[in-house]
């Protein structure tokens, strides 16, 4: 699993790609749950805010906060294959391990949405409520936990990717919105903003 820099999403997506993007995809039917590219092509600014590159490098995700979406690049051809809606104000997106799967995180919709990608397509397959201004993510190096920082409560809240629920809560510094795991899973680093420190935790205590 790669992350690229926070610092200019857009920038770097231009890197990525090589040049100007393709939308691949036809209009989806209207039966589908979310509203798809073609219903948020015309929302104007997207404001990328962060992205994440599969392990694989076949596939580019965007969290697009002013839209309140996730975009799906393939990075081969340069082709958008998919966008979708995706919480209020996503703030930060990872890959799980298989490459496949995609976790957001939406900071005003206070919940972290599950993705699958399949045939070049984002389908959401769970959502986990876990209160207000939910921001960084982690992975476990296995896939089965995530961790998500808390900003409004200074926590970190632990969730099963199985069950989809949340484990439990630890407090934190404040604002505690970048976190990163170890290669092997043993320790959680975590950016509290507010109070100028890095937390590392023991995930298994």
């Amino acid at each position: 699993m790669q992350k690229a820099s926070r610092l200019a999403p857009f920038v770097i997506l231009s890197l990525l790609v090589g040049g100007p993007l393709n939308y691949a995809g036809e209009p989806a039917s209207n039966d589908r749950a979310e509203p798809r590219q073609a219903e948020i092509a015309g929302q104007g600014d997207r404001s990328p805010v962060d992205l994440a590159l599969s392990a694989d490098g076949q596939w580019l995700v965007t969290a697009t906060e002013t839209s309140g979406s996730v975009s799906l690049i393939r990075t081969r051809d340069r082709q958008l294959t998919d966008e979708v809606v995706c919480g209020q104000h996503p703030a930060d997106i990872e890959f799980g391990p298989d490459g496949r799967t995609v976790l957001v995180s939406g900071l005003w919709s206070g919940d972290i949405r599950v993705l699958k990608i399949s045939d070049g397509r984002l389908r959401q397959v769970g959502v986990i409520d876990v209160g207000f201004e939910p921001c960084g993510l982690a992975v476990s190096p296995d896939g089965s936990r995530v961790y998500a920082g808390l900003v409004a409560t200074a926590q970190v809240a632990e969730i099963d990717l199985k069950t989809l629920r949340v484990l439990r809560r630890f407090d934190v510094g404040r604002w505690p919105r970048f976190l990163t795991l170890s290669p092997d899973g043993s320790r959680l680093a975590v950016g509290c903003g507010g109070d100028g420190r890095i937390d590392v935790i023991d995930p298994a205590t």
